[in-house]
């Protein structure tokens, strides 16, 4: 159930943000005060990695390998990916699939036009 009388602030990436509801201020999350309660040995030779809620990108951690970020940059900048890909999968893709399913014996065609590649929703 909304309230009209609740009015939505802006944060400062200009999304309205709601107020916490009286439940979400009830609340709490037990997994959220373990994690939060541990101490690990500063001294240690391995440093800590914190798996716990959320992202773990925020820490730095799971930064992706230069040559990935070379690969994206190249591939924005060579302006042949800007758009909708055929329905059916790119060509590329559609070729990996039959040739991979033809190296595994399994009764695949070789023409990649008999393959779709889709996403179901």
């Amino acid at each position: 159930m909304s309230d009209s009388s609740v009015s939505a602030s802006t944060n400062d990436l200009g999304w309205g943000v709601l107020p916490a509801s009286i439940v979400a201020k009830r609340s709490r999350n037990p997994i959220r005060g373990f994690i939060d309660s541990m101490h690990t040995d500063p001294g240690h030779a391995k440093s800590h990695i914190p798996l716990s809620l959320g992202d773990p990108t925020v820490f730095g951690n799971f930064s992706p390998p230069s040559e990935l970020l070379n690969l994206i940059r190249s591939s924005l900048e060579s302006q042949k990916f800007n758009g909708y890909v055929h329905s059916a999968g790119s060509l590329d893709a559609r070729r990996a699939v039959a040739d991979f399913y033809n190296s595994a014996g399994l009764a695949m065609p070789k023409l990649s036009d008999k393959v779709c590649v889709f996403f179901p929703f």
